[in-house]
């Protein structure tokens, strides 16, 4: 008998595993890359960071953000990583996805996010 868990090597678990794994690291890659470069290249996608967290221009976050983006991404990139990871990306969007309710703003957007990161924490 295998030591690898069942959720590892179940052929469905790891098909749905590894797209959306690409799909969550992809976004916070390209969160990070909107943070660092402020939106020239991504206008979109940096109004929306904007709506949600702020200009962090000029303030430790700045940085900050955008290297725990890439961190996480990269931990997602790892299968050993991976559940740690998207743990961490699941605390933080429903924190986020809490914050956008809980001030009565549109949030749909926020609860995919959330169901993709839950999808690859439950798959990892």
């Amino acid at each position: 008998m295998s030591s690898r868990p069942p959720h590892r090597t179940n052929p469905t678990l790891r098909a749905i595993n590894i797209p959306t794994t690409l799909i969550l690291a992809g976004v916070t890659f390209v969160g990070a890359f909107s943070r660092l470069t402020s939106g020239s290249y991504t206008p979109q996608w940096y109004a929306y960071q904007l709506e949600r967290a702020g200009n962090t221009a000029g303030t430790p976050q700045q940085w900050l953000i955008p290297t725990f983006d890439v961190a996480l991404g990269a931990m997602l990139l790892n299968r050993t990583t991976r559940r740690v990871a998207a743990a961490g990306v699941t605390v933080m969007a429903l924190v986020g996805l809490g914050i956008r309710v809980a001030e009565g703003k549109a949030f749909t957007t926020d609860a995919a996010f959330v169901g993709l990161a839950v999808l690859v924490f439950g798959t990892s």
